[in-house]
């Protein structure tokens, strides 16, 4: 088999399955296979107004979610756009937060056991800080 735009031979690993989906006109119930069900949905999607019952694959949720997402009109799409921005940032910044707040505990812990007369190397040891820090808490 041959790429059409660069003519390089494809590898033989890749296997390319093509489906009729006009021909294939099973119900949900007679879906019994992963395949079955796979081209019910690619034929039936844009007609489902949710996601059936029956689907409990992860990946069929994420395709219905993305051909929701694709059908979105204009103003759709910027107002999902701009939630997942925020969403994006929101989730950074707690990240950010909770890093900021574990490296803080970690300083507060290493300044008292510095007060409590714990050598700096062991306090350093089991902190994870370097002797530079360390030195900085203890003035």
């Amino acid at each position: 088999m041959m790429e059409k735009s660069t003519h390089e031979l494809a590898p033989a690993t890749i296997c390319i399955i093509f489906a009729a989906l006009a021909h294939f006109d099973k119900t949900p119930k007679q879906c019994k296979t992963d395949l079955d069900r796979w081209c019910y949905m690619f034929k039936n999607m844009g007609q489902m107004p949710e996601v059936p019952d029956w689907v409990k694959d992860r990946m069929m949720l994420r395709l219905f979610k993305a051909a929701k997402v694709a059908n979105f009109n204009k103003e759709q799409k910027q107002l999902y756009t701009r939630i997942m921005l925020e969403d994006f940032r929101t989730k950074g910044m707690i990240k950010a937060a909770r890093r900021e707040g574990r490296e803080e505990a970690v300083l507060q812990t290493a300044q008292k056991f510095l007060q409590a007369g714990v050598p700096a190397d062991i306090v350093a040891k089991c902190t994870n800080l370097d002797l530079e820090k360390l030195k900085k808490l203890s003035v």
